[in-house]
């Protein structure tokens, strides 16, 4: 029989020294890092292995394997230690670009409120994403947004944002040119890839007189990456070629339905078309349906392959005609046809300056399909985003 006094271990905490040196021994020291957070005990046993992760930085202790992505460089075994750990701390997320935990809620909104106070400070350090398709946006989007959203997905809101915080809709007077630009963009998630879809609608608008002036209205404007205003990467059409085609259609009338084309490189999938609206209202219409990735790391090819001078990472061809577009389609939201519909609604009649909150002389815009206040703009960044939010979450839970 067995002493009533005999102890048995009924925790990892409660093993000899000697044995958990063993155990730690074949152990990752990603694993052993984290095991050292789970109790005091284990932290002082295994301080050093934490430490050993933590204090990499830029310049210092770095992997031989250090990879330059988005503006910055992390440590494998260092970020691998602090993604897991954030999975721990709802309201942090990994930093690629510092290689340190943030505040998730610090990413501030995309739109252009309290730009750029809203951004941590290694936010913007590399490429936003929005500029690829056009120079003169306020939308601000990067790879912390992809993240975020995936998160969010994954793991549920506490993690990250929603897809409809991604929403966004701006439109802007052309100072030197009768012309108005709206940009329309909606995000999705596919849970079946999974990956972050998203649709990126320009409309360029003229009266019919002036139609010509729709080709100095694309001038800062570009399909992706690969086929910008004047060149394409693959030798192809450019922006302007395509233009003119849809110009040349229209002023002969002989329009057809647009044809659905997709970059060979980045594997967009996108079209033109020319639209009459109102009395005299003439648009330009382009569209794009883009495949983000799963938001992991930031050198998943299908996000490196929308960043200039990443020509190497282009997708190739593995998808069909249509993919990206059918993928979003299919999620829920609104058809390509009730979007369209909407951004048109919103340049008739100038109905834009009544339902978009005004930025500046020039520029209104929508942030989550929310107006936000113009007395928003000059609050701290921690009162107005919060303010934003529950902007966003009444909008969410008004029936």
């Amino acid at each position: 029989m067995e002493s009533m006094g005999a102890h048995e271990p009924s925790t990892l905490t409660d093993l000899p020294l000697e044995l958990l040196l063993i155990i730690s021994e074949s152990l990752s020291p990603i694993d052993v890092a984290c095991l050292s957070l789970s109790s005091r005990k284990l932290q002082v046993l295994f301080r050093e292995n934490e430490t050993e992760l933590l204090k990499a930085q830029p310049g210092e202790t770095w992997l031989p394997k250090a990879i330059p992505i988005h503006g910055g460089i992390w440590n494998d075994d260092r970020a691998a230690f602090l993604l897991r750990l954030s999975l721990d701390v709802p309201p942090y997320f990994f930093c690629y670009t510092c290689s340190h935990l943030h505040p998730w809620e610090m990413v501030g909104p995309r739109g252009p409120a309290f730009q750029p106070r809203n951004r941590l400070r290694c936010q913007g350090r590399g490429l936003t994403l929005m500029t690829l398709f056009d120079l003169c946006t306020y939308y601000n989007f990067d790879f912390f947004h992809v993240q975020l959203a995936m998160r969010g997905f994954f793991y549920g809101p506490r993690f990250g944002i929603s897809t409809k915080s991604l929403s966004y809709t701006e439109v802007r007077l052309s100072p030197s040119q009768p012309v108005t630009t709206l940009l329309s963009v909606q995000a999705g998630i596919c849970p079946d890839t999974p990956s972050l879809y998203m649709w990126i609608q320009h409309l360029i608008s003229v009266t019919r007189s002036n139609a010509a002036e729709l080709l100095l209205g694309t001038r800062d404007i570009m399909v992706c990456n690969h086929i910008i205003r004047d060149s394409s990467v693959w030798g192809g059409p450019d922006v302007a070629d395509f233009v003119s085609h849809c110009l040349e259609a229209y002023r002969s009338g002989a329009m057809a339905a647009p044809e659905l084309k997709r970059c060979r490189y980045c594997n967009i999938d996108f079209k033109f078309d020319i639209k009459e609206y109102g009395d005299d209202g003439l648009a330009l219409v382009i569209t794009r349906w883009v495949d983000l990735g799963s938001g992991i790391t930031p050198d998943g090819t299908r996000w490196n392959c929308h960043l200039p001078l990443c020509y190497d990472k282009m997708l190739g061809a593995p998808d069909l005609l249509g993919d990206s577009r059918n993928v979003f389609e299919n999620l829920p939201g609104e058809s390509e046809e009730e979007l369209l519909s909407r951004n048109i609604s919103y340049l008739s009649s100038g109905k834009y300056k009544a339902v978009m909150g005004r930025f500046n002389k020039t520029t209104w815009f929508l942030q989550a399909e929310s107006r936000v206040p113009r007395s928003l703009f000059s609050r701290s960044l921690a009162e107005g985003y919060r303010a934003i939010l529950a902007l966003s979450v009444s909008e969410e839970t008004r029936p």
